[in-house]
């Protein structure tokens, strides 16, 4: 009569171990499950991770390669005004020299005025004295006729 309350007891032990090494194994599946589960979410985060620096890595060249179109445009019109003002000088010397020689011109035809002029008033006096000289020869000889013609008569 008392040998199957003790079947009972260890029966009941048993069933207590089993339902604990049951939980237990509960309780690692679990732990696993959360193990993954943050493993998942770590991987997630660090790919994310990973992502945002690969965005904020493009974002930053990008950014660079503008900045780099930005000097380079810069450049091209320092080169363009640096350009433009060198043509201006010499447009402005082309319009210097071109003054210059207009000067020169007028002087020149100035000169050839005054020379033209003074050749001018040269053969106007060398006519002159030749008329003079013509003169003065007319009534040389003039006086000369008369002269005989007063000898000839007083003779």
């Amino acid at each position: 009569t008392g040998g199957t309350p003790v079947i009972g007891r260890q029966g009941s032990a048993v069933a207590k171990a089993m339902e604990k090494a049951k939980e237990e194994e509960e309780k690692k599946k679990q732990a696993e499950q959360a193990a993954q589960v943050r493993a998942q979410e770590e991987r997630r985060r660090a790919a994310e991770l990973q992502q945002q620096q690969q965005q904020e890595m493009q974002r930053q060249e990008a950014l660079e390669s503008q900045q780099r179109e930005e000097l380079a445009r810069q450049e091209q019109q320092r080169q363009e005004t640096l350009r433009q003002q060198a043509l201006e000088q010499q447009q402005q010397q082309l319009r210097q020299q071109e003054e210059e020689q207009r000067r020169q011109r007028e002087q020149q035809q100035l000169l050839q005025q005054q020379q033209e002029e003074e050749r001018q008033r040269q053969e106007q006096e060398q006519l002159r004295a030749q008329q003079l000289k013509q003169q003065q020869a007319a009534q040389l000889a003039q006086h000369q006729a008369q002269r005989r013609m007063a000898a000839g008569k007083g003779g």
